[in-house]
């Protein structure tokens, strides 16, 4: 079980992503509404039992028209920014870990931030497995070297309000059912708590759910987005 001060912290880091008072998830009742008219993005964060949606103020008054649930279904979101040009819609769930993997092997696990290994990796990943341009913003990259020298698994992150360690994870097809992504994840985990940060998954549904268990993740909320056009 989560901390209930690990999870004070998350609700803060998320509050300031979106430009909220610190409180913005402890405090009152019902939906936080935070219109940015500058926003690129409607953004919907179910937390701690409050949903924040933040987006362009037409948004924010299009949205009165759901319910909390309905605005986490991609359809739903679609339907908000049907006039913008809506496009990368996501919906995934927010899983945290505050503990250190429980696991000897970690200590005989040899990783590299070499951009080579990097894009040997990637060169065996299934293209839904990973999105290259997003790994490539991660401040931390962690890539599993096998004992033939060849990549394996990568875990990358970057932290998030220098609160919590946004993690990204993919595997080589030929390594799946190795354990790599595992001893990976819990690599770059053990590096973000190190660093004081709370290690973050975003998973969509039926995606990854058991390994983030098996790495003692938690869901806490969910997070949905729609990239707009104009």
């Amino acid at each position: 079980m989560l901390d209930d001060n690990t999870q004070a912290i998350i609700a803060m880091a998320w509050a300031r992503t979106c430009g909220l008072a610190d409180d913005a998830f402890a405090v009152g009742s019902g939906r936080i509404a935070a219109a940015d008219d500058a926003a690129q993005a409607v953004t919907v964060v179910a937390l701690l039992g409050r949903t924040l949606l933040h987006g362009p103020r037409w948004a924010v008054e299009g949205a009165e028209d759901y319910a909390d649930e309905a605005l986490l279904e991609v359809h739903a979101l679609l339907a908000l920014a049907k006039d913008h040009a809506p496009r990368g819609t996501r919906v995934s769930a927010l899983l945290y870990a505050d503990e250190y993997v429980a696991d000897e092997s970690l200590e005989q696990a040899r990783v590299t931030d070499d951009p080579e290994a990097v894009r040997d990796l990637l060169a065996r990943c299934a293209p839904d497995d990973v999105d290259p341009d997003d790994l490539a913003t991660r401040e931390r990259v962690f890539v599993l070297l096998g004992e033939d020298d060849r990549p394996g698994a990568v875990a990358a992150y970057s932290a998030q309000q220098g609160i919590i360690a946004d993690l990204v994870l993919a595997q080589a097809i030929d390594a799946r059912g190795s354990g790599a992504i595992e001893v990976a994840a819990a690599v770059a985990m053990h590096d973000a708590l190190d660093d004081g940060l709370i290690p973050q998954l975003r998973i969509g549904s039926n995606e990854g759910a058991d390994l983030a268990h098996s790495l003692g993740f938690e869901q806490l909320g969910a997070l949905a987005t729609v990239a707009l056009g104009d």
